[in-house]
This record gives structure tokens, sequence and C-alpha cells, in this order.
């Protein structure tokens, strides 16, 4: 996913301005030890506007991870917190990298959030005319 400067904007497929927001967390030793780069990565799409999740990427070692989350994550809004895709994630991933999505998608969020005191909630851009842009 490309990156944006902080002037420009990264539209969706919808057309809506969209971020992607970053967390990453160590994977336990025994998995670091089996040839894993030792590091989960998840990134999560997410548009400005409404919230909404509209796509994950994870990597690392934990690559089934990524069809899961995004079956848990698309389509739902992290205005409503974490906690309740990290619950619904620990009851279908089980196993050692477990704890280790989870606060790579903890900390993505806390960056969602970041990004949200900062800039505050991302309404459409207008044009002069009224139509969005």
């Amino acid at each position: 996913m490309p990156r944006s400067g902080k002037n420009s904007s990264m539209l969706g497929e919808a057309g809506e301005e969209v971020a992607v927001f970053v967390g990453h967390a160590r994977l336990p030793q025994t998995l670091s030890s089996a040839g894993a780069s030792g590091v989960v990565l998840v990134e999560v799409e997410v548009a400005l506007s409404t919230g909404m999740v509209v796509g994950v990427t994870v990597g690392g070692f934990a690559t089934r991870a990524e069809a899961l989350l995004s079956r848990i994550m698309v389509g739902k809004s992290l205005k409503e917190g974490v906690e309740w895709v990290l619950r619904e994630f620990q009851h279908h991933y089980v196993g050692a990298p477990q704890k280790a999505v989870c606060t790579a998608v903890a900390s993505a969020y806390d960056a969602y959030q970041r990004h949200v005191r900062q800039e505050g909630p991302q309404l459409p851009r207008r044009s002069s005319w009224g139509a969005a842009v």
C-alpha cells in the first residue's frame, strides 16, 4: 500500500479518502528460530470519513491470520473500538502467534485513535461548487 504525504490524499476504491494504520509485534522466540522474521506486521486500511475498515494485510509468520482478520474487520467501523475484534480473533485463531497478532492489531488501532485525535473526523471534501472531490 503506497504511503501518502500529509497534504496529499489516498483514495480507496469507492473514492473516499483512506489511510493505512500499521501495528507490529514480536513473535514468540520459538517461531523466530523456525526461520520466521520474528515480527508480525498488521496494516489496516480505513476510510477516514466513516472509520470503516476497507482492507487488512498481515505480514510475517501468521499468514492465515490475514484471511481471518479480513473476514472479521472489513466492512466494520473502528469507531466501535477494537476489543470485539480481538475477542473474535482469539476465539478462532489459536496458537503461538495469537498474542503477537492481537498486539499488532491493538497497535494499529492506537495509531488510528491518535490520527483521529490529531486530525478530527474526516468529512468528504467538496469542491467550490459543492460536489464531492
